[in-house]
C-alpha cells in the first residue's frame, strides 16, 4: 500500500476476513499479558455526550507487542431501539506505528461486538469456579447474541440460558436462535440468577441506573459479569463477593470520577493479574466488569488490517 491511500474495510470486509470468537479471545489474552508486561500505553477513554445516555468515545491504543497503533471512534445510543438502529456505531483507525500514517480507516461495530463478547468469556473462564452449565443473561439485543454464541463455544457443558429484556421480542429472539437449548424467558430481571453459574449483563450504560440484581438473586453463580458497568449488578453484591476484578483499575478510577460505580469498591484487582494464576482463589462469587479497553480494539484491529490485505479486501481510497 502507497502512502497516498488508505485502505477502507466495510463491515462485510471485515466479517469476510474470517476471524472466530475463539481466535480473538487468544488475541485478547496475549494483549492483556502484554499490558501485565507494561507493554501498551493506553489512556482512559474520553468521551462526549451529546444526549442523555449518549456517548462518543475516542479510544487510543499503542500495543508495543505487536507494534500497532489505532484509534477507535465510537456512539453508544441507548435511545437507538425505538429508531430501528443499533446501540453501538463505530469506526477504527488503523495507522503505520513507525510512520504515523493511517493504513486503514474500518467499520467497528463487528469489533465491537466480537472483542466485547470475547473479553467476557476470557474474564468468565478465568474466574468461574466450576463447569458452566447454566447462564443467565439481561439484555438481548447484540451484545446478548454475542455473549451467548461465544459462551457455547467456550464452554461446552452449556445446556441452559435464561434469558431477560426490557422488550420481551428481543429475549424471545434470541431464544429462537438456540433451539437445542433450554432457553427460558423470564419476566422479570432478577429471575435470571437463581439457576444460574454465570450471570451477564449487558443492558445500556445510563446514569441513573435501576440495578435490579442484588445478591440474594444470584444463588450459587459464581462469576457476575457486568459489561453494562453498574447499570444491573446493585453494590450489595460486594458485601461478600470473594473477588472483584476489572479490566483496567486506571480506567475503572476514571468512571468512579465521572458519577458511575456509587458503592462499588474502589479497589479491583486487574483482569490481566488473574489470567494465569493457579487457583487458590477463596470460593463465593466473583464480580467482573469490563470496561472495554482500546487495547482490545487495536489488537483485533490489526489483525483484521494483516487477514485483509493478504486477501486483497477492501478499497483503496486516496488520501
Amino acid at each position: 500500500m502507497s502512502g497516498e491511500s488508505v485502505r477502507y474495510l466495510s463491515r462485510a470486509d471485515v466479517e469476510a476476513v474470517g476471524l472466530s470468537g475463539g481466535e480473538v479471545i487468544d488475541i485478547l489474552g496475549a494483549a492483556f499479558r502484554a499490558k501485565r508486561e507494561g507493554a501498551v500505553e493506553m489512556p482512559p477513554k474520553i468521551g462526549v455526550h451529546p444526549r442523555d445516555d449518549a456517548f462518543i468515545h475516542a479510544m487510543p491504543a499503542y500495543l508495543a507487542s505487536a507494534d500497532a497503533v489505532g484509534v477507535k471512534w465510537v456512539a453508544g445510543y441507548p435511545d437507538n431501539q425505538r429508531l430501528g438502529l443499533p446501540y453501538i456505531h463505530g469506526l477504527f483507525v488503523l495507522s503505520d506505528a513507525a510512520s504515523g500514517r493511517p493504513l486503514a480507516v474500518m467499520d467497528a461495530t463487528w469489533i465491537t461486538e466480537v472483542r466485547t463478547a470475547a473479553a467476557s468469556m476470557l474474564g468468565i473462564r478465568a474466574l468461574a469456579e466450576r463447569p458452566v452449565e447454566a447462564v443467565g443473561i439481561i439484555g438481548c439485543g447484540r451484545q446478548g447474541h454475542a455473549h451467548l454464541e461465544l459462551a457455547r463455544e467456550v464452554f461446552p457443558t452449556l445446556r441452559r440460558a435464561t434469558l431477560f429484556d426490557r422488550h420481551p421480542e428481543r429475549a424471545e429472539t434470541l431464544a429462537a436462535a438456540h433451539p437445542d437449548l433450554d432457553v427460558p424467558v423470564a419476566a422479570a430481571a432478577p429471575a435470571i440468577g437463581p439457576e444460574s453459574d454465570v450471570v451477564i449483563t449487558t443492558a445500556a450504560i445510563v446514569r441513573d441506573p435501576e440495578r435490579p440484581l442484588r445478591r440474594e438473586d444470584l444463588g450459587d453463580a459464581t462469576v457476575a459479569c457486568a459489561v453494562d458497568f453498574d447499570a444491573s449488578l446493585s453494590e450489595d453484591l460486594f458485601e461478600d463477593a470473594a473477588l472483584f476484578v476489572v479490566d483496567d483499575v486506571a480506567q475503572y478510577g476514571y468512571y468512579r470520577e465521572q458519577g458511575y460505580f456509587g458503592g462499588y469498591p474502589g479497589d479491583p484487582v486487574e483482569l490481566c493479574d488473574v489470567l494465569d494464576a493457579d487457583a487458590d482463589r477463596a470460593p463465593g462469587l466473583r464480580v467482573f466488569v469490563p470496561l472495554g479497553l482500546a487495547l482490545e480494539d487495536v489488537a483485533v484491529a490489526a489483525e483484521v488490517g494483516r487477514r485483509a490485505n493478504e486477501a486483497g479486501l477492501g478499497t483503496e481510497l486516496p488520501l
